[in-house]
């Protein structure tokens, strides 16, 4: 589990960043953690990866998916189909 004494490795610095997008960090950990963020730009690029990741998988639960029930083949589609598959 994160401990905040070693939040200053790149190792914690990885394991907070992740564990605060379930769950909201103790203050003095979040702290630690922007602290961390602002003197190491690998991690600073790797929390904002997280963030892209995130804002992506929220929009991409809200997409609707399509209504592909109307679109089907015509039955010469599915014969050239079945006879390149062969």
């Amino acid at each position: 589990m994160f401990n905040p004494l070693h939040i200053f490795s790149c190792r914690a610095a990885a394991e907070a960043a992740s564990l605060k997008r379930d769950a909201k960090l103790p203050l003095g950990n979040r702290i630690t953690l922007a602290m961390h963020l602002a003197i190491c730009s690998m991690c600073r690029c790797m929390n904002n990866q997280f963030a892209i990741i995130e804002a992506a998988l929220r929009k991409l639960s809200r997409t609707p998916e399509p209504d592909n029930s109307s679109q089907s083949l015509s039955a010469q589609a599915r014969e050239r189909l079945k006879s390149r598959l062969k």
